[in-house]
């Protein structure tokens, strides 16, 4: 164990760490989330929040962070460290994330429906049911877009949602305009009752050769 890190005075029951490295955020059953500075091992800023928070999540350019509480999800700005827009959910919420940047988010709760925002024009963009009961699980599915880099028709994005009632894990192909719809692309019955999900991008795997290569190149140079 390196460090250490403790303020709060009830359990820890969420943690998100920024791109960077150096900032975590925690929240805990004492109602306060904690932004963290790692390179000092000590609180950078300390928030009172009314209520308990269920999720906790950053954006991928760290701008922004997100606290999911009770029925509702906090969308925060990290310079100001202040709310700059609100989720009414009127359910627990279950997951967030973010769509192809900083901009759009898709959350989902204890009902059967996922709602697609825009942080831009500050609005709902649209909602669709995604499974009969609750949507336990959100993730999205990096995915190759030859057609968006060669400048043709968006494909959209894939999102994968996951229900403990339904057994369901299913994908989506969500498109960030309000008009069009929201299709399933697939979907399978995993008989058990899913409590968490993750993604994984194949790109990933490059990456990892990528700088074994390196290493390895390094090491013959020596």
């Amino acid at each position: 164990v390196e460090k250490t890190l403790y303020k709060h005075t009830a359990g820890i029951t969420a943690l998100a760490v920024h791109p960077s490295g150096k900032l975590a955020f925690t929240a805990a059953k004492d109602k306060k989330l904690i932004t963290w500075n790692l390179v000092k091992a000590r609180p950078a800023f300390i928030t009172n929040i009314k209520g308990i928070a269920d999720i906790l999540v950053v954006s991928p350019d760290g701008s922004r962070y997100c606290v999911g509480l009770h029925r509702r999800i906090d969308i925060y700005n990290l310079e100001t460290a202040g709310i700059e827009y609100t989720i009414d959910l009127k359910c627990r919420p279950n997951g967030l994330v973010f769509l192809g940047g900083n901009q759009i988010v898709a959350v989902a709760g204890e009902s059967g429906k996922v709602q697609v925002h825009s942080l831009i024009e500050k609005a709902l963009i649209k909602d669709f049911e995604a499974h009969e009961t609750r949507v336990r699980c959100i993730s999205t599915l990096p995915e190759e877009d030859e057609e968006n880099s060669s400048g043709k028709e968006d494909r959209g994005h894939i999102l994968v949602t996951a229900s403990s009632s339904d057994h369901m894990i299913k994908l989506w192909r969500v498109h960030t305009d309000s008009a069009s719809e929201v299709k399933c692309i697939g979907k399978v019955d995993t008989s058990c009752r899913v409590t968490c999900l993750t993604t994984w991008d194949p790109s990933m795997k490059g990456a990892i050769k990528k700088k074994r290569k390196k290493v390895a190149e390094t090491d013959k140079q020596q």
